[in-house]
């Protein structure tokens, strides 16, 4: 009995140790034919051509997932889903964009109002139920009963199988494609997917999307120096080897870029891709990939980028551009680590990805602010409306929370600095307690009301983005 006991010992011991050490790859990249120039410059279609209308969902965790699926049903209620063109996400805020793009009814094809209401309601009600789900104990689960322990590469397999198990169910690129191409028989035109992750060997934000991004942009004759596609750094980087124009392979499930866009560095990952070398096929490269955030935690980067390719497109057909932003993470200010003297990495993972927050908004302000002055001199107009998760102003405790019970005896300025601080509290990990994700949602509820008004909603009127009209109350 000893013998066999120590034997199960040792097979484990070597498992542990083989598993926390061997690499694995992920996928590997089947080539495609690759799309011209031209090909790859067309654009989604969209119910108005003249226009991009963006949604870029910010890392963070569940917390991000959670606040990002509910702003994006407030932005139903106020009726501009049926605007977006392209969904760009991040870290945590891919969960909320896959299950979206993956998940998205044909409710616009119902006869009545009503009826389209309905759908959209059920639909947002299932939505924020996945996102609540505690991803991590069903990862962590499945690194034992597979005996993968303490591996972070099989960490990340643990992790997309989970997401395939809540909400993707194995779909991969070439599904999205298909159901996007049948959504757009029916008459209907669902946004676009982009999900952004880093890659370690270059630093280059790296995208998986059902679209193309061209490794060479067309140039513009009126180009003043220093527009940030003419530096490949600064561009996005699709899933091939460079120069040769494709979206994301059809065999690609959508988990896996989910997953490697939501591998923090030293928890999950890296994810290994092997790729071919050239388009011919020749040679091979390895391109490890990391979480998103690391190049920039926003997903604006890559909205920006459309409307810049778009602008420089042939046809030159875009007049305008609106982006939602989603901010689920902290400022620096508001998660300010250097009052703690002992720091431990996992109690504030988020400060990894928060750390390079002043790169990317640099990056905005020296590039970004001058680009839409030069393209209002072509006569577009770029509207950015921000929806940062700190700026919710709540005067009340969910009944799931402990601290509703009291609250109705507090001073309501109290009450709304301790709520504010519990926002601010809410992990990054991928779980979430019913308390914290229904904060979250009123938080949403509450920015989208006071960033996108009536005043503001007018203004955008005026500018041609027309929203839909709902039977929902605002």
């Amino acid at each position: 009995m000893r013998i066999i006991l120590r034997l199960v010992l040792v097979v484990a011991l070597l498992n542990f140790v083989g598993c926390a050490t061997t690499n694995a790859i992920h996928y590997t990249v089947q080539l495609g034919e690759p799309l011209s120039q031209e090909e790859c410059a067309v654009p989604a279609p969209t119910k108005v051509p003249e226009q991009i209308v963006g949604v870029a969902l910010s890392g963070g965790g569940s917390r991000a997932s959670v606040f990002s699926a509910a702003v994006l049903e407030a932005l139903w209620e106020r009726g501009y889903i049926d605007l977006v063109t392209h969904v760009s996400s991040v870290s945590g805020g891919s969960l909320a964009g896959a299950y979206f793009a993956a998940n998205l009814p044909a409710c616009g094809a119902l006869r009545s109002t009503e009826e389209q209401d309905v759908c959209w309601r059920e639909f947002f009600a299932d939505y924020k139920l996945a996102m609540r789900s505690h991803f991590f104990r069903s990862m962590t689960g499945r690194q034992v009963t597979r005996f993968r322990f303490a591996s972070n590469t099989r960490l990340a397999i643990s992790l997309q199988e989970t997401i395939d198990a809540q909400f993707l169910h194995g779909m991969t690129f070439g599904d999205l494609a298909d159901k996007n191409a049948s959504m757009i028989g029916e008459g209907l035109f669902p946004p676009v997917l982009i999900i952004n992750t880093t890659s370690y060997d270059n630093g280059r934000r790296v995208v998986f999307s059902n679209m193309c991004l061209s490794e060479d942009p067309p140039a513009m004759a009126n180009d003043i120096g220093g527009n940030p596609l003419d530096d490949p750094a600064l561009r996005g980087l699709g899933i091939a080897p460079p120069g040769c124009d494709q979206p994301a392979p059809q065999d690609m499930p959508l988990s896996l870029a989910v997953t490697t866009s939501a591998a923090f560095p030293g928890f999950v990952g890296p994810i290994t891709i092997e790729v071919p070398a050239t388009c011919e096929g020749e040679g091979l490269e390895y391109w490890h990939l990391a979480d998103g955030g690391l190049a920039d935690n926003s997903g604006l980067d890559s909205i920006e980028e459309v409307i810049l390719r778009q602008h420089r497109a042939e046809p030159r057909i875009l007049k305008r551009a609106l982006i939602f932003s989603v901010a689920n993470t902290l400022t620096e200010d508001e998660s300010d680590l250097r009052q703690i003297k002992n720091f431990w990495p996992s109690q504030h993972a988020g400060q990894g990805v928060l750390a390079y927050t002043g790169r990317s908004q640099g990056y905005h302000r020296l590039f970004w602010e001058k680009f839409k002055g030069d393209l209002a001199t072509d006569g577009i107009v770029v509207e950015n409306i921000e929806f940062p998760i700190m700026e919710a102003n709540l005067d009340h405790w969910p009944a799931s929370c402990p601290q509703a019970a009291r609250s109705a005896k507090q001073d309501p300025e109290e009450v709304r600095a301790e709520i504010a601080e519990a926002v601010a509290s809410i992990p990054t990990a991928y779980s979430i307690s019913e308390c914290n994700a229904d904060l979250l949602e009123l938080a949403a509820r509450d920015v989208v009301g006071s960033r996108l008004d009536s005043a503001t909603m007018e203004r955008l009127k005026e500018m041609g983005f027309i929203a839909r009209k709902t039977s929902v109350a605002n």
